[in-house]
């Protein structure tokens, strides 16, 4: 395909082998051919430039749909791994500028006015953190009354519901159940088909 993109191009004025007889037209044809190189090289940029860019485009899709899965597997409470597509750094030219911290072998030289502030952040927040243990009385209230979330039940996703069966409902059978209790044990399993179907969509 590309060769036929370049028919047009100084391919047509480059000589026959068998006609390089003189010094001039060999020196031309040198000329000729390094010009056609560097044609082929901005024809393969452009191809490049194109894939990158369609890749891009499905990496992008592809961690949009992780995101969704992350927060469904959250909203499950399971830890299962999501793999993300690697990145390759050589196919980004801008990559070589760059110097990783793993990359450079000598030691990292801190002043001593650096060091003792680094030291200072560190006991500033060591002490937060024990007076946080200590006085836990907020994370205590939020676990006792709500379960651990601040999530009502109007916050939850059909995932995160739960619907308790009474226990007098396995218990009695249904037969021997009064009106009330029959309608009751209608309710609960209409609303159990629902959530059903709406964690089906979900």
């Amino acid at each position: 395909k590309m060769e036929k993109e370049m028919e047009g191009s100084v391919r047509r004025l480059l000589y026959e082998p068998f006609e390089l007889l003189t010094n001039c037209r060999r020196r031309v044809q040198v000329v000729l051919l390094q010009e056609l190189a560097q044609e082929y090289r901005a024809k393969f940029n452009v191809l490049f430039n194109a894939m990158m860019k369609e890749k891009s485009h499905c990496v992008e899709a592809i961690e949009e749909r992780n995101k969704k899965l992350r927060s469904i597997l959250g909203e499950l409470k399971m830890t299962e791994a999501v793999v993300s597509p690697p990145k390759y750094e050589l196919e980004n030219p801008k990559s070589v500028l760059t110097v990783r911290d793993d990359e450079i072998k000598a030691e990292k030289w801190i002043s001593p006015e650096e060091k003792e502030r680094l030291d200072a952040l560190k006991a500033a927040e060591d002490e937060r953190m024990r007076k946080l243990r200590e006085n836990d009385s907020g994370a205590r209230a939020l676990m006792q009354m709500m379960g651990g979330t601040l999530k009502t039940k109007k916050d939850l996703s059909p995932l995160e519901i739960i619907l308790e069966r009474e226990e007098w409902m396995d218990m009695i059978p249904l037969d021997e159940m009064t009106e009330e209790q029959r309608a009751a044990v209608a309710e609960f399993e209409r609303k159990e088909k629902e959530l059903q179907e709406a964690q089906d969509k979900y």
